[in-house]
């Protein structure tokens, strides 16, 4: 089973043709929806929430923000594998801020920092471009949701001491006009330990090319033979 764990601005549905694809491949999956203010009250309050959606053994696949919490997720249920999609990656026992503080590089585009962290509006049609650059016209009215706070999560620092050992893969978006395509293969390599690999996409694969990121989760995982268990 893959679990989808969608960035902060996107409803689940944005899932559907992604996991349409893989259904075709054999590969059963589920697309979660969770709320940033889940870690208003700590880790452990977010991760009891989001236990009670997916089931042990599974793969787990997070998008932009969800890349924070995934290998905390991972730990907890005995996950076999995660993939970060076009993610921020975690630096154990330190929150992304400080990490972010520490190793000094830029992660996000400047257009994003300047137009999201300065828009006034959801609905900002800056924000929209940058979010949505490469996906069919009306994608926002479909499968954007107004954007969330994510102080508490970058705030929070990562509960593990150590990143477990578990496959882990790095898809990067190559067009991505939010977090910048570079700082996701430095992050894949240095916080997870993985070469990315690229997919001919912006931010938002699972939408813009359904096809391509289902591909290459097929190519990365084959089929799933039980619900439980992942032939590598």
């Amino acid at each position: 089973m893959i679990y989808f764990f969608g960035g902060s601005e996107i409803t689940a549905s944005s899932w559907d043709e992604c996991r349409e694809a893989l259904a075709g491949l054999g590969i059963s999956s589920s697309a979660v929806s969770y709320d940033l203010s889940l870690w208003e009250h700590g880790y452990e309050h977010a991760l009891e929430t989001l236990e009670e959606t997916v089931t042990s053994g599974s793969v787990l696949v997070g998008h932009s923000i969800a890349g924070l919490f995934l290998p905390v997720l991972g730990e907890k249920i005995g996950a076999v594998a995660e993939v970060y999609l076009c993610a921020l990656a975690p630096q154990p026992g330190v929150s992304f801020v400080e990490q972010l503080f520490e190793d000094g590089r830029d992660v996000f585009t400047p257009e994003w920092s300047r137009q999201y962290f300065g828009a006034t509006a959801a609905t900002d049609p800056s924000v929209e471009d940058l979010l949505f650059a490469d996906c069919p016209p009306g994608s926002a009215a479909r499968f954007q949701r107004p954007p969330q706070d994510p102080s508490s999560l970058y705030n929070a620092p990562c509960p593990l001491d150590v990143l477990p050992p578990r496959k882990r893969v790095y898809l990067a978006g190559c067009h991505d006009r939010t977090i910048l395509p570079d700082w996701q293969r430095y992050a894949a390599k240095k916080w997870l330990g993985v070469d990315a690999r690229d997919l001919d996409a912006g931010h938002m694969p699972q939408i813009s090319a359904p096809q391509k990121l289902s591909a290459a989760l097929g190519k990365v995982f084959g089929k799933v033979r039980t619900s439980r268990k992942i032939s590598f």
